[in-house]
């Protein structure tokens, strides 16, 4: 039988890193990161290259709110497949006036207006510029959790290409501009065609 030697323990230590670094790299986040201001996000939008996905919710109150709350957004699913790609936003409208400062309230008000915000729970999925790419309402619901992370993956494709034309239109000038811009219409949801142009 063979002795265990520290220099055979040694060579292992190598593999035994890079095994631990894999599993680290590639574990699913615990938890998502929510922001809570729309100006904070968009600075670390920029700093992160990511796209914005708002959340306008009613946590005290709109028992679909509390379910994504609870149910949706701590699930494996969100956390692997949008938690880690998109800068997270919670803009609360609480009944409940202690939940949140009352320039916490009018700042949300505020958003929730640029937007044209129809109901609660609403989801927006804008670029890190405020170019809406998708707006979300109808499967904000627990029980359609896998349909609504499809629709926002399915979005990625219209992201890209936003955002592709976004830079061009940076550098263009005169009539390829305009033409440019009038692409970027086209592309974004027609509700939100006013922003930022």
């Amino acid at each position: 039988m063979k002795s265990i030697t520290f220099k055979s323990i040694s060579k292992l230590i190598p593999c035994l890193v890079i095994i631990l670094l894999l599993i680290a790299c590639s574990s699913t986040p615990t938890e998502a990161h929510w922001l809570y201001d729309y100006e904070e996000a968009q600075g670390l939008a920029e700093q992160e290259n990511k796209n914005i996905l708002l959340f306008f919710v009613g946590s005290d109150w709109d028992e679909v709110s509390i379910a994504l709350s609870s149910d949706v957004f701590p699930s494996k699913p969100f956390l692997s497949k949008i938690a880690s790609k998109y800068i997270l936003v919670q803009l609360d409208f609480p009944q409940d006036e202690d939940l949140i400062t009352e320039e916490q309230f009018y700042r949300n008000y505020d958003v929730a207006n640029r937007f044209a915000l129809e109901g609660i729970p609403s989801a927006v999925l804008t670029t890190k510029e405020g170019y809406v790419i998708d707006t979300y309402s109808g499967v904000l619901d627990a029980e359609k959790a896998s349909d609504f992370i499809n629709q926002i993956q399915k979005s990625k494709k219209k992201s890209t290409t936003i955002i592709s034309t976004v830079k061009k239109m940076d550098k263009a000038e005169g009539p390829k501009k305009a033409k440019l811009v009038d692409t970027i219409l086209n592309q974004l949801n027609s509700d939100y065609t006013y922003l930022p142009l």
